[in-house]
């Protein structure tokens, strides 16, 4: 193939990067590949696609080398080089083919990757993974970013979100670059550690239903935001979850339990100054979720007031002033503080999950205490009367032989919903859009024990706990009903991995004693992650324990969240 005429001989304003360069025609194998190109994907059509626009027009774009001992080394046209190659396995041409290159010279590794990276960027879209790589190695190498963004036409924030996806895992950068994850999705993961990327890897990987908010809310869940702290940020120890380099206010402690200590001694503090404070006339704390405005209004003018500290449950603080107090109001110095959640929001979402699983399960056999429900939910006017299906249903884990209600309860779908053309799908959505008049006719097909199986599933199914971020009141429907039914919960839950990723070392080391896991074991010199891996597999494991007293604990163990009323009775 005859040498094309038609050549660019600047790209990117290399010539004022480079200290030296000259363009000169040299044989196709004298060019080595650049192993440190920042580009790791390539699309092989594209390639083959330029490859044939090569052989028909010729090589319109020079290609950036370096001299190197043995020739030369691509600096800039990674995409070119290899379309030349694929010419080459194709026999269209040989080693000797001539290219024109430009030659740089006396350029630092830092000058060849940024040159490499720019000229990435503006030809075609590099995989972010790519760009954060390089991203990454031109800031420990000292580059300046700023002027990275100017040359590669990008901003700092794009830079920062690519530099965000260097703290995803191995596992988490495979999804992605397989795609099963988008770039949305992979921002939301680099924001947890590797523990809690893992457990949504897996969770996506088990086709949950996983996008960039239910990521986030899955690493934030009930974690309070820095910007709510009253202490200096120095005297926190713990972990930092961080959300695309944003503010305080997207950036969370992950250790709750520490992050409210440091609160509480600083509100201490603020109280004391405001103490101190010459024209505060008085102070007051009001804890718990609602501030009651009602009791104060604003001091009139020449007036100092006092002071309000609203001191919420998960730690926010709210500062009131120049208040005076309504009259017919007592005075409040300091509110009696209020006992904080012993369980997470997370951990409440978990057992209300599979309480109603278990709940659901006997309904779904139980025609007659599903006509009960029925006539309640019509009477409260409650849309789940439209069949619309409980959250626990998509909200549960994975299903598992240990999730054994859940699986009872998917065979009893596939037994009787499934010959009436009701398909189930994970999801769980409503069923819509249905031929009513066929339905009808297939039901009219049923016989009584058939009939009466339906209705009890799908009341089932709409059927379950309202509360899932605290307790649920022991007088409400749903715990009325359990008790009626007489659930024996280990029948149909076991504590498995989920479960015991929600408690912390101390707790778990508590639920190994009461389980009975810690007997024969030293436990206390684990860490959190091989501590759950301990329980994963004594819970695991079906065979039965020769200490026959340890069998007991293990079999009779069961969280007071996953217990029902007459339970916690026994």
């Amino acid at each position: 193939m005859p040498l094309n005429p038609h050549f660019s001989t600047s790209l990117l304003g290399v010539s004022t990067m480079a200290t030296q360069q000259k363009e000169q025609i040299i044989q196709l194998s004298e060019i080595t590949n650049n192993e440190s190109n920042p580009r790791k994907s390539f699309d092989q059509e594209k390639i083959e696609q330029l490859a044939q626009s090569i052989n028909q027009i010729g090589l319109l774009q020079n290609l950036i080398v370096t001299k190197n001992d043995e020739g030369y080394t691509v600096v800039a046209g990674g995409r070119r080089y290899r379309a030349l190659n694929h010419l080459l396995e194709l026999g269209k041409i040989d080693g000797n083919y001539q290219v024109r290159v430009l030659i740089i010279e006396n350029k630092s590794a830092n000058d060849n990757l940024e040159i490499a990276l720019v000229e990435n960027i503006q030809r075609e879209q590099m995989h972010p993974l790519d760009e954060a790589d390089v991203f990454f190695t031109l800031t420990k190498q000292g580059v300046n970013l700023e002027e990275v963004a100017a040359q590669s036409s990008v901003s700092i924030q794009l830079i920062k979100r690519r530099l965000l996806l260097t703290n995803l895992g191995d596992e988490s950068k495979a999804l992605y670059r397989e795609g099963k994850i988008n770039l949305s999705q992979a921002e939301a993961l680099a924001m947890g550690n590797s523990e809690d990327q893992n457990a949504i890897v897996s969770r996506i990987k088990d086709d949950w239903k996983m996008d960039a908010n239910r990521i986030r809310e899955f690493l934030i869940n009930d974690k309070p935001s820095v910007s709510m702290a009253l202490f200096d940020k120095e005297e926190y120890t713990g972990g930092i979850t961080t959300d695309l380099f944003e503010a305080d206010d997207n950036t969370y402690f992950d250790d709750v339990e520490q992050f409210l200590q440091l609160q509480d001694k600083a509100v201490d503090q603020l109280m004391q100054d405001y103490e101190n404070d010459p024209v505060v006339d008085w102070v007051g704390i009001e804890r718990g979720d609602n501030f009651e405005h009602w009791r104060y209004e604003d001091a009139e003018e020449g007036e100092n007031g006092g002071v309000i500290i609203h001191y919420r449950m998960d730690g926010k603080v709210e500062i009131h002033k120049e208040l005076v107090i309504r009259e017919n109001t007592k005075k409040i110095t300091d509110s009696t503080p209020k006992e904080r959640s012993e369980f997470s929001k997370k951990a409440y979402g978990y057992f209300a999950n599979h309480k109603t699983i278990l709940v659901q399960n006997e309904i779904a056999t139980n025609p007659r205490k599903a006509l009960e429900i029925d006539i309640i939910q019509r009477l409260k006017n409650n849309e789940n009367v439209k069949v619309k299906f409980h959250k626990a249903l998509s909200l549960h884990d994975p299903i598992t032989e240990e999730n054994r209600a859940l699986v009872h309860l998917l065979e009893h779908i596939e037994s009787y919903l499934t010959p009436l053309e009701l398909q189930f799908k994970n999801s769980w959505e409503s069923y819509s859009n249905l031929d009513y008049t066929a339905l009808y006719e297939a039901l009219k097909a049923l016989n009584d024990f058939e009939l009466n199986h339906v209705f009890s599933l799908l009341v089932a199914m709409s059927f379950g706990q309202e509360t899932f971020e605290k307790e649920e009141s022991e007088n409400s429907i749903f715990h009325q009903v359990a008790r009626d039914l007489d659930i024996d919960v280990r029948e149909g839950w076991t504590p498995d991995e989920s479960y015991f990723t929600l408690f912390k070392k101390d707790q778990l080391l508590q639920i190994a004693d009461d389980c009975g896991a810690s007997i024969g074991q030293r436990l206390h010199n684990l860490k959190r992650k091989a501590l759950i891996a301990v329980l994963v597999d004594y819970y695991a494991n079906p065979e039965a324990l020769q200490n026959e007293d340890q069998e007991q604990l293990k079999h009779a163990y069961c969280p007071k969240l996953m217990q029902f009323e007459h339970q916690a009775e026994a």
